[in-house]
């Protein structure tokens, strides 16, 4: 499963990062493209478009919470979003549990909006909707689509077809309403099939021409070729592992969210794909490497594209979202940091990204009960046995420097798993026997 097409929930942030994604894959590989456009090389790039549509999402929490933050970073110009407005929920129509005004909400965020009062016929609009969306490049799009759930069918407009099959004569008359054979079933016209088949062999003759002009890249710069050709497939450069801190017994006593900040720091030079952030706790969570750069929007003053570090706010499930959408679309390798009781706020996308079988690093700090008067609502009690459940998802609790070093070794060197690193603000002694050859087995 891909996280791009899970539970709707998920998918419009996993959706929305795949944009700041590209953005920031590209700006690293600007100065790789400025050289080789002199000697008639076209860029590298590669136009994205990222369109997402869905249907009860607009009254979620979740949705309040995500587009909140796709309309913080301005200049998504590439995402527009369908909003299927048939006002029917599974209990019945909206209006029993949603009354807000979804357009001014949106438009609040910051996005740029469309509507079209009559998506079951008017295909021209929609279509002009989206030529709109597509000429505005300074913020996200929304496309209001008026429809009707259910559409020609004799419940169409009601509950009852949301998740109940059509009966048999329904059925057939919706057929014969639309001009189908009724004695006919999953029936494709061939001008369907000819569409398609087209769109395929477009695609293909496109990536040919893409992995020769790849190809030619690699003949003036070898380097920067081998270097994106590792990202792409996902492995890490030879010996990076040399760079992780290695701990004696003799060694002070550190907090293990100290020694997790110092392991970001020495590999950030030899990963530039590596790409963190934090939910609004970066001084606690100590996620943020001295001379990092924000991801932000040049015209703010805030960083850059070329920026690696990420304000997600207080956003714990979209940012578990976002970092899928990073880890989906390649050639990132992101890590987001709270603490380690509000990892249950993104229990939803890390689920998510077990099933996906993305490699996401959830940094998890002040584990214990040891924290201060914020008292039992900050007490992660449950959260390790909740998350040691989850298949395909690693759970790390490292008890001091060599185990934190291999925590993160595993997490980083692990392509098809997330991981969550347990660590704590109290100072942690330097075990005796404690090395990193023994310790990413789990237990020695």
């Amino acid at each position: 499963m891909s996280p791009l097409s899970p539970p709707e929930k998920h998918n419009i942030k996993a959706r929305v990062v795949s944009i700041p994604c590209f953005e920031v894959f590209d700006a690293q590989s600007k100065e790789y493209r400025l050289s080789v456009l002199p000697d008639g090389i076209p860029s590298l790039s590669v136009e994205v478009m990222s369109t997402m549509g869905w249907e009860r999402y607009t009254h979620e929490q979740f949705g309040l919470n995500r587009f909140g933050a796709s309309g913080a970073y301005k200049d998504l110009g590439n995402l527009i979003a369908v909003w299927d407005d048939n006002h029917i929920s599974i209990d019945g129509d909206t209006n029993v549990a949603f009354t807000e005004d979804v357009i001014k909400r949106y438009e609040a965020y910051g996005w740029h909006v469309v509507s079209v009062s009559d998506g079951d016929n008017d295909l021209e609009g929609i279509e002009a909707a989206f030529k709109k969306c597509q000429e505005v490049k300074d913020k996200p799009s929304l496309i209001a689509l008026r429809t009707t759930i259910g559409f020609g069918s004799k419940q169409q407009g009601t509950h009852g077809v949301h998740g109940s099959p059509l009966k048999a004569d329904d059925i057939k008359q919706l057929k014969e309403k639309f001009g189908f054979n009724p004695d006919e079933s999953f029936a494709v016209p061939q001008e369907v099939y000819d569409a398609y088949n087209k769109h395929a062999a477009e695609g293909a003759a496109a990536e040919e021409e893409w992995n020769k002009l790849f190809a030619k890249y690699g003949e003036k710069f070898s380097a920067e070729h081998a270097d994106l050709t590792r990202r792409l497939t996902g492995d890490l450069p030879e010996g990076w592992e040399k760079s992780l801190p290695v701990y004696t017994p003799a060694d002070a006593a550190v907090a293990s969210r100290k020694l997790s900040e110092i392991v970001l720091s020495k590999v950030e030079g030899v990963l530039p794909e590596l790409v963190g952030g934090s939910a609004d706790l970066t001084g606690s969570n100590l996620t943020r490497w001295k001379e990092a750069v924000d991801f932000q929007a040049p015209q703010t003053k805030l960083g850059d594209y070329a920026g690696r570090y990420i304000r997600y706010g207080v956003r714990e499930h979209g940012m578990g979202a976002i970092m899928n959408g990073l880890a989906a679309y390649g050639t990132i390798l992101p890590y987001g940091g709270t603490f380690l009781n509000f990892v249950s706020y993104a229990a939803g996308a890390i689920r998510l990204s077990a099933l996906s079988q993305v490699r996401a690093i959830w940094v998890a700090t002040h584990d214990s009960i040891g924290l201060g008067e914020d008292g039992p609502t900050h007490q992660p009690i449950e959260t390790l046995a909740h998350f040691r459940a989850l298949p395909n998802c690693m759970v790390w609790r490292p008890a001091d420097g060599n185990e934190t070093s291999a925590a993160y070794y595993v997490a980083l060197t692990s392509k098809h798993t997330p991981s969550i690193i347990a660590l704590s603000r109290q100072n942690l002694p330097q075990l005796e026997g404690s090395v990193l050859e023994k310790s990413v087995k789990g237990g020695y």
